[in-house]
């Protein structure tokens, strides 16, 4: 007997997931059973004898109010009922395995069902094998399943990937590698084990971004049951997981740590020192650190408030780094606090998340480098803006208007223009640049082009008459920075662009065309 979900509605979805009839609630919901309702072998024995009783009961009505394969399931004993589920849940497993093609996007929508199913395996294991070799398989294979599903979803860009169900990914990535950590440390390998930590904090906080993504009336899933559970995963999303970075003991990273630092060497000083800041972050930015319960202990028996000592693991790392690694670490740091204030402050989690990466990157780094103490580096604000002005006009209008305009009339000046640039520019290798933003903005076939797509005539008469202007300035701007001296260019002179681009005390130029560009089909 092992460890099993309600039987009834267990076969049933592995025979719904069988027939692909809707994989991915189902997949969902398969795994949400394993997790939070898994029962006893004794609880689990007296369900499959409540179900067989239950039959016999209602047998004159020809057990109608069961499905007939649930029946004669059932009716096996549960014994036999706990073998049959656990066959077909391996079945499925090596049924839906996604395997690596090199240089091929494999589809996302297999690969979540993978990681669930495999998840679910897991979790069984956790309870009645521990730390086996099986569940070390098991689990290594929910990752690469896990970590193949972001790069898909990254890479692929699907337009049919259910947005909601990144939520469930998330969550099970900081189950995966919770689990991954507590193995690790189990086994003495205490900076792999910090490392994966640190992929548990990830997971922990892409969960958090997700849930902006859920939209209960938009949601594809249609199962009630699962749709409540969604919507207390986005109120409160800790209660998803008996193994989550908040229901570690506080003490065990901490004990993990101090093995570490009694040890021989520490094979990379600046990741686990970067670990050991974002701990500090993490458990310093949660209502659910206890300030009377957060009490650990280090090697020498000395009492530490969590919060404290990991500031001080990051700081006692980091006396020991080289001045390149310690430079590189810090500046790691900036980036994500760069990060933090663009999501806040600027665009919000929503529009951040489907800015291209490049865009991200060039945003991050002119922020960083507007809030530096030196004008030399001001003055990359000017390339950076450029880069990512440049960037999103390409993703969000050129490459759109390249298939739109095919479909128009032909031999107007305006198509003309923009079929012979586009063609210039492919036969050079080259990317159009803000002079060609600047000349198809003002074109007539962008503002019939944003029309059609649903653009308000204030939002088109912005994006043809004033966007034109400031796009003049900025490449005007830049130019002249590349060539003279920082000296002749005041702290006024570039927060007059930063603030009109970026939006402070106005509404800024990137995330008003964030706004018409990537949310243009709302």
């Amino acid at each position: 007997m092992s460890w099993l979900p309600s039987p009834t509605r267990l076969i049933v979805l592995l025979k719904s997931i069988e027939k692909e009839e809707n994989p991915l609630q189902d997949a969902t919901e398969l795994f949400w059973l394993f997790w939070m309702n898994s029962l006893s072998p004794e609880d689990f024995q007296d369900r499959v004898l409540f179900w067989i009783n239950k039959h016999l009961e209602d047998s004159p009505k020809g057990g109608g109010f069961i499905d007939a394969d649930v029946r004669d399931v059932i009716l096996q004993g549960p014994e036999r009922v706990a073998e049959i589920i656990l066959a077909r849940l391996n079945a499925l497993c090596e049924m839906r395995r996604v395997p690596y093609i090199p240089d091929k996007i494999s589809d996302p929508k297999s690969l979540y069902v993978s990681t669930l199913l495999e998840s679910s395996r897991l979790i069984r294991l956790l309870r009645t094998e521990r730390y086996s070799e099986t569940t070390r398989e098991v689990l290594d294979m929910a990752l690469n399943a896990l970590v193949r599903l972001g790069r898909a979803k990254i890479i692929g860009q699907d337009p049919q990937w259910p947005k909601e169900y990144s939520i469930f990914a998330s969550a099970i990535g900081e189950f995966l590698y919770v689990c991954q950590f507590l193995i690790q440390k189990a086994d003495g390998e205490y900076e792999k084990s910090i490392q994966s930590l640190a992929g548990g904090i990830a997971s922990y906080i892409m969960t958090d971004v997700n849930i902006s993504d859920f939209n209960q009336t938009k949601s594809r899933i249609t199962e009630p049951a699962l749709s409540a559970f969604m919507n207390r995963v986005t109120s409160c999303h800790r209660e998803l997981s008996p193994l989550s970075i908040y229901d570690l003991d506080y003490q065990l990273p901490v004990d993990c740590f101090e093995a570490l630092r009694k040890g021989e060497r520490i094979l990379d000083p600046k990741n686990i020192a970067a670990v050991c800041g974002l701990l500090a972050m993490v458990y310093s930015n949660s209502p659910t650190v206890d300030e009377d319960d957060n009490e650990v202990k280090d090697a020498e028996g000395e009492n530490w408030n969590v919060i404290a000592f990991w500031h001080h693991a990051s700081g006692l790392l980091e006396g020991r780094l080289q001045p390149s690694d310690l430079r590189e670490l810090l500046n790691e740091r900036e980036d994500s606090a760069s990060e933090k204030r663009l999501r806040t402050y600027f665009f919000g989690d929503e529009a951040w998340n489907k800015l291209p990466e490049r865009v991200r990157s060039s945003l991050v780094s002119a922020d960083r480098d507007w809030f530096s103490g030196t004008v030399a580096r001001k003055e990359a604000v000017f390339n950076e803006l450029r880069i990512a002005t440049e960037e999103l006009l390409s993703t969000g209008l050129w490459k759109p208007v390249e298939q739109w305009i095919p479909n128009q009339k032909k031999g107007d000046n305006d198509t003309k223009w923009f079929t012979d640039r586009r063609h210039e520019l492919s036969q050079n290798g080259s990317m159009p640049t803000l002079l060609d933003f600047e000349r198809l903005c003002r074109l007539n076939i962008t503002n019939a082009f944003l029309k059609e797509r649903g653009t308000p005539g204030d939002k088109r008469d912005w994006f043809c008459k004033h966007l034109p202007k400031s796009l003049y300035h900025l490449r005007r701007a830049r130019n002249r920075a590349e060539h003279e001296s920082v000296d002749k260019w005041s702290r006024q002179d570039f927060g007059n662009f930063y603030d009109e681009f970026m939006g402070i005390g106005r509404p800024g130029i990137l995330p008003e065309l964030c706004r018409i560009l990537l949310f243009q089909n709302r």
